[in-house]
């Protein structure tokens, strides 16, 4: 029986002892940890790190900073030698604080047991005085329920309400602190009790408290370290949505086969204050498979609201330039050219300094960056200074058959006309990246001196590789097309079904009316099976085609969300995909032709 109660008390003991370190931890005065170290990432993630020195209570480190992390990145540690640390938690405590009184409400509160004189409004313009002891406003939690719409809820209709209302509304139960709307007057005899919405106005005997003590329920993380004696250094690592940087160029040209490359960041920060802190910007495509799961160490159930330019282009349309930004960008697009077998040549030191590579992901560095919650900030990473030439781009997209064209609308036909008609011969520079880091995706602002020729995109270039950066459309070099029908066969029996055979013939011309030569490239897209003696040709997948970024102005019109209703279901399996290709040189006023035939059958 002694054994027993020994056994029950020493339990006590220990429970008493671990609440009271609950306990202790929660009244603890919140240490700051400040973030040491963010990793950012063009997507609007980043890999945050905090880290600081702290007294435990009881075993416990509590912190008010509980950052929203992604499903399993948070990880917290402990740098102080013999240190360990056994646990994290997170979790809600109640604090009060001191706050200026902004209405009569607050002002009552601020002055309860102290003696006052109170006017009453009566009505019809008539007052009467009440003189006594203010009593304190009673008050008492009740439990709400509350509907939370998390982001992406659509709305609908609903006829029998009358209304418009979300899909999937989540509920959650909160606990609400409740005041009377009365308070009381306590006076020699008795006690008064008066509507405070009545109360025209408040006479307090000596002096008048103007701060008023307001409960607040707030966020708490807890670490909980074994084995220091002192101060402990500790820290914790996530990655959280809510900042992101913003890559730009400008790009001057020095001379005919200079260009100086400049890129420099916007960063956008909505979640923290960063004070001094280490940064680094990714450049790659980063993959968080949780990315849209919040850790339930968040003490929430979904993401805070953040700005615009954390999300796709989905709300602006699919088509618009937004959305092609904000997809051209987190899609890191390569640019596939000739790669240097050489190094390159140098960056320079400065550039060497704040750059570095993990694997695919390539960094660049740059300590000592303050932006607070809601700032923004751009400045510059490198300069440096790329050989380049001019070039001459013809990129021709595919046309449906024209037995097609009666499958789609006339507005739909109109818009893909509207598209063809601008394809013209493209000037561009092709920069060769010199440096010994990439390019990565973003826009570019073109000069020549202090000229603004115009701006496109930059899309992710390697070191010694090359990427074209258009300019305008070449007035001075005119082309045309023309196309004719040759034969069509009939009654062609394929796999149970008759087809016709179509064969096309298609000549291209270009004529040179600069005063200088041309390199010319031309890419004529077909759908069929072509064939060409001066060209190079290759037959492609449909799917790649409709995903080439020369296709890019067909999105909306039959590529895009209604592509499949304008093709009949037999289609693709007759036909291919040809893409016809040539490279040359054309001098001033030189005009060259460039033939290639086709065939496709139709049912």
């Amino acid at each position: 029986m002694r054994w027993f109660i020994l056994c029950f008390i020493l339990a006590c003991t220990f429970f008493l002892s671990d609440a009271f370190a609950d306990s202790e931890a929660e009244k603890a005065g919140a240490p700051k940890l400040p973030v040491k170290e963010i990793t950012v990432f063009k997507d609007g993630h980043a890999l945050i790190l905090h880290e600081g020195e702290a007294t435990p209570v009881n075993g416990w480190v509590a912190t008010d900073e509980v950052p929203e992390p992604v499903l399993g990145t948070l990880t917290a540690f402990t740098s102080t030698e013999g240190a360990k640390l056994e646990m994290v938690k997170a979790g809600f405590r109640d604090v009060e604080k001191l706050e200026p009184c902004t209405s009569l409400s607050e002002l009552l509160r601020a002055n309860a047991g102290k003696d006052v004189i109170l006017t009453v409004a009566l009505g019809e313009g008539r007052t009467r005085q009440i003189s006594g002891v203010l009593q304190e406003i009673p008050e008492k939690e009740v439990q709400q329920k509350k509907e939370i719409y998390p982001q992406g809820s659509r709305q609908y209709y609903d006829r029998y309400l009358g209304r418009y209302v979300y899909t999937d509304p989540q509920v959650s139960e909160d606990k609400t602190l409740v005041r009377a709307n009365y308070v009381g007057i306590q006076t020699d005899r008795s006690t008064s009790y008066v509507l405070i919405k009545d109360i025209a106005g408040v006479e307090v005997t000596g002096v008048t408290g103007d701060l008023v003590r307001e409960k607040k329920r707030g966020r708490e993380l807890a670490l909980k370290v074994s084995g220091a004696a002192g101060n402990v250094k500790v820290g914790y690592t996530y990655l959280q949505k809510g900042i992101r940087w913003i890559p730009s160029y400008r790009v001057v040209r020095s001379g005919k086969s200079k260009v100086k490359v400049s890129l420099s960041a916007t960063v956008v920060n909505d979640i923290i204050d960063l004070e001094e802190v280490k940064c680094h910007l990714v450049v790659g495509v980063p993959n968080f498979l949780m990315k849209d799961q919040l850790s339930p160490l968040a003490l929430k159930e979904f993401m805070g609201k953040l700005s615009s330019y954390f999300y796709s282009g989905r709300g602006r349309g699919q088509g618009s330039s937004y959305g092609m930004l904000y997809n051209a960008m987190m899609s890191q697009s390569g640019a596939f050219g000739s790669r240097s077998e050489g190094e390159g040549r140098q960056g320079g030191s400065e550039v060497e300094a704040m750059s570095g590579q993990v694997e695919d992901l390539f960094l660049y560095h740059r300590d000592g960056l303050t932006l607070k919650k809601g700032e923004r900030a751009t400045f510059k990473i490198f300069e440096i200074e790329a050989s380049c030439e001019d070039i001459y781009a013809w990129d021709l997209p595919a046309l449906p058959p024209t037995e097609m064209m009666r499958h789609f609308s006339s507005d739909r036909q109109r818009q893909l006309a509207g598209h063809l008609y601008k394809t013209r011969v493209i000037h561009k520079i092709r920069i060769k990246n010199d440096s010994k880091f990439p390019f990565t995706t973003g826009p570019a602002m073109i000069f020549d001196g202090d000229k603004v020729l115009g701006q496109d995109m930059i899309t992710y270039t390697s070191s010694g590789n090359d990427v074209d950066l258009p300019i305008t459309a070449a007035v001075d070099v005119n082309a045309r097309k023309s196309e004719k029908e040759i034969g069509r066969t009939h009654n062609i029996s394929i796999r149970g079904y008759t087809y016709a055979k179509v064969e096309v013939e298609g000549t291209l011309t270009i004529k040179n009316f600069k005063k200088e030569s041309v390199k010319l490239f031309i890419r004529r897209t077909l759908f069929g099976k072509a064939q060409s003696e001066s060209g190079k040709v290759t037959f492609i997948h449909f799917l790649e085609e409709l995903e080439d970024p020369s296709a890019n102005y067909f999105r909306g019109s039959y590529y895009g969300s209604r592509w499949w209703s304008g093709w009949p279901s037999w289609y693709w399996g007759v036909n291919t995909v040809s893409r016809v290709e040539w490279e040359t040189t054309l001098e001033p006023g030189a005009e060259k032709e460039f033939k290639y035939k086709y065939e496709y059958y139709y049912r």
